[in-house]
């Protein structure tokens, strides 16, 4: 019967799926993305059924049976459409219509703008004298340290861009910093309305340089942050020095090249008798002190003692002396009865 046919679902012996492009080869910005070639069948590519129709479709170009001449498939080189390739390409240009970027630079390359349309690019890096810079600085230390965080790198840059065409254009925006200063922990944030905002953005390492790119739909202050846990403060007072040196050791840089000591610094190191005393320690300093002063000094001594001689004195001479050879034992004992630390505050 004629449903019986094979005429009913064709051979086609081309290897190639009947395709015509259409919107689903594109995407949606229009780049051609169907992997399959155009193809239409045509008379070529299809051979009637023949009585053994499970030889036509071993296309093997290098088998030609001898008895059955019809089965060669000696047109199917011919019938691979391979003019096809050619004519697929055709709609790509006009099917993407990416348009033409424009790129500008500022900063010996350090800001980077890529705008779809022509405009002027302004960029300046605030430093640290710079009286934004401390005002800018203060509102992001702040900042971080309400995340429990410090800031260990900071670089602040005032950015704008204006396009010929539309205010406030979206670009974007690339900033190459050193890697060795600021690493690959980035916070980006700019100046908004309400304060310094965080903004979201990819960053690369390449050779040594952090590259940073994100989108800006509106130009103000950016600043580039590298932050570390916050140290809680060290409630350890300051250890309080009374001897007025400065704790010094001579190294080699205190020698010159023929190994003279050039240094003008002594060498000390701070121990106990360099730290203040408390009130009983120096309650003892001052009893010391008080016994030494109590003596006579070396000139009045000697007038004592012509005086006695002039008089003719003798008992009252020697009287005197052995009172003043008792007040000077009595010191030298208090002195020697004190510890280390403690005579070197002793004066007189």
């Amino acid at each position: 019967e004629p449903t019986a046919e094979a005429t009913a679902t064709p051979v086609y012996y081309c290897n190639l799926e009947e395709h015509a492009h259409g919107p689903e080869c594109f995407d949606e910005s229009g780049a051609f993305i169907c992997r399959l070639p155009e193809h239409e069948h045509q008379e070529a590519c299809l051979i009637q059924p023949t009585a053994q129709p499970t030889a036509t479709p071993t296309p093997e170009p290098t088998i030609t049976p001898t008895t059955e001449p019809t089965a060669t498939p000696t047109p199917e080189p011919t019938a691979t459409p391979t003019p096809e390739p050619t004519e697929t390409p055709t709609p790509e240009p006009t099917a993407t219509p990416a348009p033409e970027e424009f790129v500008y630079s500022a900063l010996e390359g350090v800001v980077t703008v890529y705008s779809a349309q022509a405009g002027t690019l302004t960029a300046e890096a605030i430093a640290e004298g710079d009286a934004r810079y401390g005002q800018y600085a203060a509102a992001l230390e702040e900042g971080a340290l309400q995340q429990g965080k410090a800031i260990r790198a900071m670089q602040i840059f005032d950015i704008s861009f204006a396009a010929e065409q539309a205010e406030n254009a979206p670009v974007n925006v690339e900033l190459r910093l050193d890697a060795s200063v600021f690493g690959d922990a980035i916070y980006l944030a700019h100046l908004g309305e309400s304060g310094w905002e965080r903004l979201s953005g990819e960053t690369r390492t390449d050779a040594g340089v952090v590259i940073l790119r994100f989108a800006a739909e509106s130009f103000s202050p950016f600043a580039v942050l590298t932050l570390q846990d916050a140290q809680a403060p060290d409630d350890t007072p300051e250890t309080m020095y009374t001897c007025g040196k400065e704790e010094h050791v001579h190294t080699a840089a205190c020698y010159d090249e023929s190994g003279t000591l050039v240094c003008t610094l002594e060498e000390h190191r701070h121990d106990e008798s360099c730290l203040p005393l408390t009130e009983q320690e120096q309650a003892q300093v001052d009893a010391v002190t008080a016994l030494i002063e109590a003596i006579p000094a070396q000139d009045a001594l000697e007038a004592l003692a012509a005086a006695h001689r002039e008089a003719g004195d003798r008992a009252g001479f020697l009287a005197w002396l052995r009172e003043t050879e008792a007040q000077v034992d009595e010191a030298l004992a208090a002195y020697d009865a004190r510890a280390d630390s403690l005579k070197a505050q002793v004066t007189g």
